[in-house]
C-alpha cells in the first residue's frame, strides 16, 4: 500500500503538470486571446510532430504526460474502492487491482496511437 501510495503522489504531480500545461498551451491561449481558437489543432500537430536531432521529444513528453494520467486514474479508482470498503477480500482486491490496471493500460494504449498518428503526421495527408 505504501508503494503505490507513493507512486499515485508521484504520477498526480506528473498529472498535474502534464495537464496545466495542456491547458495553458491550447484552450486557455484562445481563452485568453493568446492564440486564434482555429489555429490552436494546428499549433498542437506542429508541436507534436516537432522533432530536435531527429527526435520527437514532444511526442515522447506528451506520451509520458498521458501514462502518468492514465496510471493516477487507475491507482485513484481502486484507492477509492479500497476506502469505501467494496474490497473486502484478498480475491476482490486482486480483481480490482487488474481491472484498474487493465483499464489504464488500454486507455493509454488507445491514447497512444491517436498521439503517435498524430506525431507521425497522418492525420495532415
Amino acid at each position: 500500500p505504501a508503494m503505490s501510495r507513493q507512486v499515485s503522489r508521484v504520477n498526480g504531480a506528473l498529472a498535474l503538470v502534464f495537464v496545466a500545461y495542456h491547458a495553458r498551451a491550447y484552450p486557455l491561449a484562445v481563452w485568453l486571446g493568446e492564440a486564434a481558437a482555429r489555429a490552436a489543432g494546428f499549433r498542437f500537430l506542429a508541436e507534436l510532430s516537432s522533432t530536435r536531432l531527429g527526435v520527437p521529444l514532444s511526442g515522447g513528453a506528451y506520451l509520458l504526460g498521458l501514462l502518468a494520467t492514465v496510471t493516477h486514474a487507475g491507482l485513484g479508482v481502486h484507492r477509492a474502492l479500497l476506502a469505501q470498503g467494496l474490497l473486502t477480500t484478498a480475491a476482490r482486491r486482486q480483481a480490482s487491482a487488474r481491472a484498474c490496471a487493465g483499464f489504464g493500460a488500454l486507455l493509454f494504449a488507445v491514447g497512444s496511437a491517436a498521439v503517435i498518428r498524430v506525431a507521425s503526421g497522418v492525420l495532415l495527408r
